[in-house]
């Protein structure tokens, strides 16, 4: 006995379906319902593996399953891989808010620390420009009498 040509027999039987004018059965979510197709067309439960395993059965099935309005076979797996890649996308996305916040953190402690030293740099100019100006002061009375004037060491904390 010669092995049956699977791929042959279940495209004929396609074929004669669909010239009876038969209608594909779908799942309660809208995909092509293989295992009644297989029952409807006098197949065995175990050849439903070849409608997912063979391209040429699958394309058929799927070009069917398009016009009537269904989902093909393989659905669940190419709607997996899409929310699959949309899962990675969003884990994308919530790695680079995280890392954002952390960069903003660390940005808005390097600004405060910036500006604590450029309040104690101003308060350091006020004290300088102070002292510049006693002794501009000084020079300038020292020119205009002739007399020096005795001042006491600064400390640096004299303003």
């Amino acid at each position: 006995m010669s092995r049956r040509n699977v791929i042959a027999d279940i495209l004929d039987r396609l074929n004669a379906f669909v010239a009876d004018g038969g209608a594909l059965e779908a799942t309660p979510d809208g995909k092509v319902n293989v295992l009644a197709l297989c029952r409807t067309l006098g197949l065995e439960a175990s050849d439903a593996q070849h409608f997912h395993r063979k391209p040429e059965i699958k394309v058929t099935v799927n070009a069917l399953a398009e016009a009537a309005g269904l989902k093909g076979i393989g659905a669940r797996g190419e709607e997996s891989a899409r929310e699959a890649g949309v899962r990675k996308q969003i884990a994308v996305a919530n790695a680079r808010a995280k890392e954002d916040g952390q960069l903003a953190l660390e940005a808005r402690a390097t600004v405060a620390r910036l500006q604590a030293r450029v309040d104690e740099l101003t308060r350091e100019n006020a004290t300088l420009r102070a002292r510049l100006v006693a002794a501009e002061e000084r020079m300038r009375f020292s020119q205009e009498t002739g007399m020096l004037l005795r001042v006491r060491p600064s400390t640096g904390d004299d303003a």
